[in-house]
């Protein structure tokens, strides 16, 4: 074997030292930091995307096709980070969620970029404005968030926050929202089967690129492979920004549970564990 079981260790490097050379802004950097206080296996997944960023980015000339290959796995692994999160503080119908199961992965991606979507489209970008809250000198407090809204043209509510951040829900006419209409808008499905079978797709990815199809081997273009790991960059640490807000506070928040029951119907029904039958001397 490659790697024994002993193996695993915590790395050498810390925090925004993760990232190796790839370029961080300071709100990323202050993210990296924050992990770092933060408890359980999600950690070691979050830190583990970081990493896949730093190696991608250092192998991004010469290996462009394993470069896109290690941002796939960075996704994987923040995706896996949130999951532990929810698994953590014991949110109902997270011990659905597999973190090695590379299809529930997928869809958590699915509904991250759906809840973005709804926002951008039902004009919320432009009657709020909100900012994720990092406390650069400390990085032992854990992130917050703040929203104020526009009340009149030009006129604005004072900045608005709770704790812990996700203490909200997102409704529509007094209902809450299922971003099922989302989820099929960014996926370009017209139903829900349609979209867990999206989602199945979605989730071979990392295999195509490492495997031959029919039509010939995986070709990733260098030019374009720097933007392949930025853009991936910001949706990394959007995903990191949810792990270190479940993770970090113990109450069940409101937000959490709405997209946690969203996601939950995006992925496929668990097989049930065949039984093994003992015989008895």
């Amino acid at each position: 074997m490659i790697l024994r079981r002993d193996g695993w260790r915590p790395p050498d490097r810390k925090g925004a030292e993760l990232a190796l050379d790839l370029p961080l802004n300071s709100f990323q950097s202050a993210v990296a930091e924050r992990i770092e206080y933060t408890e359980g296996h999600g950690k070691h997944h979050a830190r583990c995307a970081i990493f896949h960023l730093g190696r991608a980015w250092a192998i991004r000339e010469v290996d462009p096709e394993m470069a896109a290959f290690r941002v796939l796995c960075a996704g994987e692994e923040a995706a896996s980070a949130v999951f532990r999160a929810l698994q953590r503080r014991e949110y109902d119908g997270a011990d659905r969620l597999l973190p090695k199961d590379h299809r529930h992965k997928a869809a958590l991606a699915v509904l991250l970029r759906a809840v973005e979507t709804h926002l951008a489209t039902a004009g919320f970008s432009q009657l709020t404005r909100s900012d994720i809250v990092v406390n650069t000198r400390d990085p032992s407090e854990s992130l917050g968030l703040r929203v104020r809204l526009q009340l009149t043209p030009g006129s604005w509510t004072p900045w608005l926050s709770s704790t812990p951040p996700l203490e909200m829900e997102l409704q529509a006419n007094g209902v809450a929202h299922d971003f099922e209409q989302d989820i099929r808008a960014v996926t370009h499905r017209a139903t829900l089967n349609a979209v867990r079978r999206f989602v199945g797709k979605l989730s071979n990815q990392r295999n195509l690129l490492l495997y031959a199809s029919p039509n010939g081997v995986a070709f990733v273009d260098p030019a374009n492979t720097e933007n392949v790991i930025r853009e991936n960059q910001r949706r990394v640490f959007g995903t990191l920004v949810v792990f270190e807000m479940i993770d970090s506070h113990v109450e069940h928040q409101r937000l959490v549970k709405q997209g946690l029951s969203a996601l939950l119907e995006l992925i496929p029904p668990s097989k049930p564990k065949p039984r093994v039958r003992v015989d008895e001397d």
